[in-house]
Order: C-alpha cells, then structure tokens, then sequence
C-alpha cells in the first residue's frame, strides 16, 4: 500500500475556458499544469525547447530538482482565484505528456499513489499521433487518470447541441477513448463540483504496531507457554481539533524580501521560574530575589511536589523514578471470562483490531484458533496491555470481530468507575400484571415502593413519606403503550429518503461528520485563501444539519411527547394548608418574625381544630418551616445551618448549635493531615456568631472547652493553634448578655 500520494491536474486555460470555475482539491504532493497560456514554462520545455509550447508548470524552478510539493497557500490561492486567463491555443496531450513525465522523475520507483485529473472542454486541437505509447507508459506507471469535463453530452442526453463543433466531437470521443484504454474515471463537471462541495475527512492509514500475545510464562515456564506474534491497529479513536501555535503580528512589518520562509512570524517559548516567599515574610505572596540579586531559578535547583490531601509533598528525581513502574512492552493474556458479563457501559478509550503477524502462517493459524474458539464458547480474553516500556499496564478484554480477527478494547480498574443511582419510577405505574403476560422484564425497574391512594409511597418498613413530585398513578398497560408510541416515533431506521425515493437510516455512523473539526477547517482555509476578507464565510448546511435534529423527526415525535406527558402529569409538588399545619404553635421565644402577608386560611378549618385564632405571621412561618432541613450534613455545613436557624417556623436554633459544634468536631477528626481544617474553621466561626445572636452562649462556651480537652492531647492540635491564631475565644457578656 503507498503511503504517499502525487498528483499531476492538467488544466486547459485556452480562451475557451476563460468563463468556466475551476474548484481546486488538495492532495499530499501536488503539480499544476495549466495548457494554452501565453508562455512556456515547464519542465519538460525546459528539456526540449522545441517541444510541449504554451503550457506554464504553476511554481517551475529550474534552479530546484522538486517538481512536486505539499500544496501551500499560494498554490491554493492561485486555484481559487480561476488560475490564468490563457491567450495561447496549447495542447492538453502535451499537458498529458508532461504531467507524466513528473510524475516519472518524482516518484521513480518509491511507493506513490500516482494520480493525474485533466480539466478541460476539448475544443482545442488535439493531436493524437504516437498516443498510444504514453497510455502505455501511464499502465505501466500505474497512474490513475481522471477526466472532468466540460460542455461534454451526456449518454442520456437526448437533446441535440448544435453550438458543438465537429472538432469538440472528435476530441471528446478521443479522450473517452483514452479514459476507457487506462481503466480511469470520468466526471461531469456539475457532478465534479457537487461531489467537491461535500464534507470530507482526512483518511488515516493505519500502522500495525509489534506486540506478542503470550498466554502463560514464557520465561519460567517456556514449555507451557505461547508466544504469537501480532499487530495491533487503531480502529476507532478521537479526532481532535488541530491545536494552533503562536504567530508574531509585528512579523508582518517584515519586508518580503527579508523574511525567511521557514522562521517568518514564528515565535519562542522561554519559561522561566521564580522563588515565592514564604509564609512570615513581609513581602508574604511576591517573588523574592536570589542571594546574587537575581530572581530567576536554574532547572537543576527544582523538582516536581504532588499533592497530598492540601499539602504538597517534594519529590526528588530518585524518588520519581521509584514510583515508575518497570513494566515491559507486551500483551498477557490473564485469563477467560464469560463475554456476557462485559458490559459495553465499561468500555474505555478507543478500540484496536488484534490480527497476526504478516506473512506468519503459524501466528495466524495459532491467533484465528484461539479467537475462533474464543466465539465458539463465548468466551473473551481478558489481557493486561502495555503499549510500550515502563508504560503503565492497562486491563483489556480482547473478543471476536466480524471481520475474524480480534478487537480489543480497554476495561476499568475500580478506581475509573463512576456510580450513580436514580430513583425508579416503579411509584408512578400500577400494579404488575401476572408474570408472564409481558416480555418486559419488571425486576430491572427496581422496588422503591408503591404509591399509596393519599399520594405516598409506601416503604417496606411500613412508613409513608411524601413524594418530591405529585403525578398521578398510570395503568401499566397505558404506561408501555405511551412509552412504546414515544420510542417507535423517535425510530431513525426509517427516518430519511434516500436518492431512489426509499426510506433509509438516519445519522448513521459512517455519514456523521465532527461538525466542530469541519467548521474549524472550513475557517481556517477561508481565512488562508482570502486574507483580507473582514468575514468568515457562513456554516455549511451540511455541518449544521449535523447538529440539529431532524426537523420532519421533530414534528414526528411531538404527538407522542405529548402523550407520555399527559399519561404520567408529572408536576412538582406543592404542599396545600392543612388543619395541623395551621394550629401549629411556635415555640415561645424572644426572637421575633417579620411580618407577612395576609394568607388565604379556610375558616371551616379553624373552627374544628378548636376556634384558635392564628396570626398570619404564625401561618407563613408554619408553611416556611416545612421546606427546612433538620439535619447538619457535612457537604455544605454552613449552609444548612443557616437554614435551621434563620427565623420562622418551629424553634431549632439550640438544636443546630449543638449539631455544628458536632461537626466542627467530626471534620477536624476525620481530617487526614489538614485536608479539613479550614472548613471546620469557617464552620466554628459561623456557629459562634449565631450563639452569640441567639443567646445560645452557655451551650457554645461548653462545646468550645469539649474541644479543647479533645485536640489539645492529639495529633489535631494544629487546629486548636488556628483557633488561638483566629482569637476565636469563649462568648463573654460584652458578646451575648446571657453569658456566663
């Protein structure tokens, strides 16, 4: 397989052409010939003065050997701006001719996809004389010959086109001919361009990689053991954004004639470190100087510091390399295990094909038996891979593929599982029908309770609790007919039409574009070929119609949204006034209320619990105390503090000063080194103010001297010093009068 491509695009410029678009494509080494100009300038003139006149090779120097290079900016500004308006009446044989004559003298005998693209409308003379000698070069030469045309009739074109001459027939049969002799293509220019107009992607070759596949000890036990060779190819794997690197605008300030191509607006990353002052030091945060005055720190003087809770711990380069695992660049097979108990959900990074050596008949009888096998008993090999020396192992899992081959893709350790939990929504269906009676399995749905007839759900302990969301009890057989009408409208099986009018797949893998790698190129190329274009061009349809959903689809699915909504209406739930709530009484304090709103009470209510009479301030405060929370946790302390003592509601300022001395005890103990220390500090201050607002001195005072006793004999007595440090102190009379 060649690795590289050189293409040749033979474009006819006569006078014929002028007012025809000439769209460009980029190849990995390219030459533009462009026939019928006013001047001569080629490679092969050059060689022969006499021969090949009014044909201009785009970028000949006759001083270079290269004949081909990458396409570069220039080249693509010249396709894009129409190329030359030709004056000359030049030959596109002759253009044949010489475009494979460079590909001759470039390639040589290297491994090169050699293409040639002839762009013309064949009204032009054409001599033909000796023609057959370079057609069987080009078969020799292996060149694949593409013809795009103008003004060409097509096969099933019936109508008649008197404005074609009698030359132009001739010419377009020769060079039918030709393409038909050489086994090329032929294109219409129309189809040309709206074939060009599509989203491409660049096609990566992939590279096998050595590894060997051993199963047992190959150095303990070499007897028992097997070694296979094999290589490994990258079969699916991220494409990422191509990243940018920095540019120097003052380059453009630059004369044309001093700027050096290769070094021209580039620029150097020079990095640099300094020291920073430590704590206790005046100027606590800036850099500070070097003993010598300067403030720049050598490479030799540093060395990496990871993370250990809060703080940092200094690694030298000895104790780095120790903690480098010495590993060798293999594949191990660990062992068999049961295919069906991967779960695809697991599956991480990318996936290889696993297929033998080339031409190893032994490595691939031994592999293809053991993959074989593998299917027969639906078993899959579970291997620890390592893609190089002293890389880090990683845990594999090798399968079957269509193909024959294997595909191998990465498995979790423990440590790159992620676990979430949902609630089921067994609460919101009816009861199950006799089993058997639907193939849908019922134990996958989980058993957080039923609802009750009040609109709770019922535990299996026998408690009632109130549900977050009021919906209403659906049918099981209404639930699966609405959830089966929203899937089957959503199916995109059949949800487009393709060219013959038949329904096809939609958003199928190998049509889905990166629309964000598409945009990026489509910018990028725009900005290249017109520099001084203030706009960006528009986004492609295509990349757009990548993004947004179908909108035939959408109108599809709507009935069916509506249907699964109005089955369940699901609403969030809203606790109504009732009776208790109401005759609810505050506890008796002197903290006060704000006052509220008139609130709508139903007065037949009132009169049974008693004929109390409730303020509205007492209702609003009644209704605000449900939505509290009455219990400190210890993902964000503060805030639900805050919560139990702010005013209203039922009385539970004693109870949330002694849950938060709790936990200001419970983090700095559960602390590993400092981890926590800061946020039991800002948990203790925010405690002490509340006391001290609240009059709850006495109870903070006491738990302030528990704390004491407790850190001051344990490894946690860096906290107490932050106390002392923070003057954090026990509440005096000037603080709370109710003080000690």
């Amino acid at each position: 397989m060649a690795n590289k491509e050189a293409s040749v695009f033979v474009i006819n410029v006569n006078p014929s052409m002028r007012a025809k678009v000439i769209a460009g494509r980029k190849g990995e080494q390219v030459v533009v010939l462009l026939v019928g100009t006013r001047g001569t300038h080629n490679i092969a003139n050059f060689e022969d003065p006499d021969q090949y006149k009014y044909i201009t090779q785009v970028g000949f120097d006759e001083d270079q050997a290269v004949h081909m290079k990458m396409p570069d900016v220039d080249l693509l500004r010249c396709i894009a701006s129409g190329t030359e308006r030709g004056e000359g009446i030049g030959d596109v044989i002759d253009g044949i001719i010489v475009g494979i004559h460079i590909l001759g003298l470039h390639c040589k005998h290297l491994k090169y996809a050699k293409k040639l693209y002839l762009l013309t409308d064949a009204e032009n003379p054409m001599q033909m004389e000796e023609f057959d000698g370079v057609i069987q070069m080009a078969k020799d030469m292996g060149v694949e010959f593409t013809l795009i045309a103008y003004d060409f009739e097509r096969l099933n074109d019936n109508e008649e086109h008197a404005s074609r001459t009698k030359a132009q027939t001739e010419n377009e049969a020769a060079l039918r001919n030709v393409i038909k002799l050489v086994g090329g293509r032929f294109w219409h220019y129309d189809d040309a361009a709206f074939a060009l107009h599509h989203l491409r992607t660049k096609i990566i070759k992939p590279v096998g990689f050595r590894f060997d596949l051993v199963i047992g000890d190959a150095v303990l036990h070499p007897s028992t053991s097997l070694t296979i060779p094999i290589r490994l190819y990258t079969k699916a794997t991220e494409a990422k954004v191509p990243s940018s690197k920095r540019w120097s605008t003052l380059a453009e300030g630059i004369a044309e004639s001093e700027r050096n191509p290769d070094t021209f607006g580039g620029v150097e990353l020079v990095r640099s470190y300094r020291r920073i002052a430590g704590a206790g030091d005046e100027d606590e945060g800036e850099p500070l100087a070097d003993a010598d005055g300067e403030e720049d720190l050598n490479r030799e003087d540093l060395s990496k510091a990871f993370s250990y809770g809060k703080a940092l711990v200094p690694c030298p380069p000895e104790d780095e390399a120790a903690m480098t695992l010495k590993t060798k660049k293999n594949i191990w097979v660990l062992g068999f295990v049961d295919k069906r108990l991967i779960k695809r959900e697991s599956l991480m990074s990318g996936t290889w094909v696993v297929g033998p050596e080339p031409d190893d008949p032994k490595a691939t009888y031994e592999l293809s038996t053991i993959i074989g096998t593998c299917e027969i008993k639906q078993l899959a090999l579970l291997v620890r891979f390592i893609r190089k020396d002293d890389a880090q192992p990683k845990l594999c899992v090798i399968v079957h593929s269509s193909e024959g081959w294997g595909l191998m893709a990465q498995l979790p350790f423990i440590g790159d599982h992620r676990l979430h939990d949902f609630t089921a929504l067994t609460k919101l269906v009816g009861p199950w029908p006799a089993k058997g009676s639907t193939s849908m399995d019922i134990d996958s749905m989980g058993s957080a309770g039923i609802r009750s007839t009040q609109g709770e759900v019922q535990t299996g302990e026998g408690r009632s609790k109130k549900p977050r969301l009021d919906a209403r009890v659906v049918g099981h057989e209404e639930a699966i007919v609405a959830m089966d009408k929203f899937i089957d409208s959503m199916d995109l099986m059949g949800a487009i039409v393709d060219a013959e009018g038949n329904p096809a797949e939609a958003f199928q893998t190998k049509d889905i574009f990166n629309p964000a790698i598409q945009r990026f190129y489509q910018c990028v190329a725009h900005r290249a070929i017109y520099p001084d274009d203030p706009n960006m061009p528009p986004m492609n349809p295509q990349i757009r119609a990548l993004i947004d959903p179908l909108p035939d689809l959408v109108e599809k699915v709507r009935d069916a949204a509506k249907g699964l909504k109005n089955a369940f209406k699901v609403e969030k739930n809203t606790r109504n006034l009732t009776p208790s709530l109401l005759l609810a009484q505050p506890k008796k304090s002197k903290r006060r209320w704000a006052a509220s709103g008139a609130a709508e009470i139903d007065a037949d209510e009132i009169l049974q619990g008693g004929g109390a009479v409730i303020d509205a301030a007492d209702v609003m405060a009644a209704v605000t105390d449900t939505k509290r929370i009455d219990q400190i946790g210890e993902v964000d302390p503060i805030a639900d503090f805050e919560s139990m003592v702010k005013p209203g509601g039922v009385d539970m300022v004693t109870e949330a000063v002694k849950q938060m001395l709790a936990m200001v005890t419970k983090l700095v103990t559960d602390s590993l080194a400092t981890e926590k220390y800061d946020k039991a500090l800002a948990c203790l201050v925010a405690v002490r103010a509340a006391a001290a607002r609240e009059d709850e001195s006495p109870l903070f005072n006491s738990g302030l001297r528990d704390l004491k006793a407790l850190l001051v004999v344990s490894r946690h007595k860096p906290f107490w010093d932050r106390v002392v440090d923070q003057r954090i102190s026990l509440l005096s009379v000037d603080d709370s009068p109710d003080s000690e």
